[in-house]
């Protein structure tokens, strides 16, 4: 089995559900990891958290413009982002999974949807935002 894991926080054991989830499901299965960076500098850490651990890692960087853009635009704008991003690393990629799991609640229906996997698992157990009566959606 094939999974792709989609994650909003850097590959670092200090951050915690996807990196540990990521670890103990690659021991199991082929699992390639999406995480999006802020710098070049993180995205080099990042890979060296990821040695020796049994996870293929696709660190794009976050284009540092947007983090000066104001909140309502930068949520939208990161939204659209990890969106287009994924989507075009998974048609790179070129392999077929059969499991695509999210971490970020603004692209998870999104992701689902553009990309459709045979399984798709929305993982919300540190998503608090996703309590939010209008995201009723995604339960």
């Amino acid at each position: 089995m094939k999974i792709v894991m989609v994650s909003n926080v850097p590959f670092t054991p200090e951050i915690g559900t996807p990196y540990h989830m990521s670890i103990a499901l690659g021991r199991r299965c082929s699992l390639t990891l999406i995480t999006p960076v802020l710098s070049l500098k993180q995205r080099r850490a990042t890979g060296r958290a990821a040695r020796g651990h049994p996870v293929k890692l696709l660190t794009p960087v976050f284009p540092r413009g947007a983090r000066a853009l104001p909140r309502r635009w930068r949520d939208a704008f990161c939204a659209k982002w990890i969106l287009f991003t994924t989507a075009h690393l998974l048609k790179r990629q070129g392999t077929h999974f059969d499991v695509l799991w999210a971490f970020f609640t603004e692209t998870a229906l999104q992701l689902d949807a553009r990309v459709g996997p045979k399984i798709f698992c929305y993982h919300r157990i540190d998503d608090f935002q996703a309590m939010i009566p209008e995201r009723a959606s995604l339960e």
